[in-house]
């Protein structure tokens, strides 16, 4: 099953949107629009590619404005998709989430990304990368 050219070309747009706002640092309007991108999408959305990157985009800008109870919820979604099974950004970004808030689940999501990608997704993570590494290997998982 395939969306229409015009329901495409138009989540493509507000995705594009999304983009532009991000790089400008406008994290909310980011979200505003890809939330708008995803109503467009036919129930359930989970279905569609497009879902995934759209629920991952938005736990990566619900986590950098610290809101990490909704950056949860929406990677959670993220996971219901089936592009989610052998990608380990949501399951990297949710442990990320669970980390800051010192939840013990935080160990759970880091080792899944690392099973999927290895130390990688910690490399491209310059911020929070080495030290959630070391998570795992302080906690004799690694």
């Amino acid at each position: 099953m395939q969306l229409s050219e015009t329901i495409y070309a138009e989540i493509q747009d507000l995705a594009g949107r999304g983009n532009e706002a991000i790089d400008q640092g406008r994290l909310g309007d980011a979200i505003t629009l890809w939330q708008s991108a995803l109503q467009l999408l036919p129930t359930p959305a989970s279905q569609w590619q497009a879902a995934f990157w759209l629920y991952a985009s938005m736990g990566e800008a619900y986590y950098h404005l610290e809101l990490f109870d909704e950056a949860i919820v929406v990677l959670n979604q993220a996971l219901t998709c089936p592009e989610s099974k052998e990608n380990p950004y949501p399951y990297y970004m949710l442990g990320k989430c669970h980390w800051r808030l010192e939840h013990e689940r935080a160990a759970e999501y880091l080792l899944q990304a690392y099973e999927l990608d290895g130390q990688g997704i910690f490399a491209a993570d310059m911020v929070d990368g080495e030290v959630c590494l070391q998570y795992l290997y302080d906690r004799g998982l690694l």
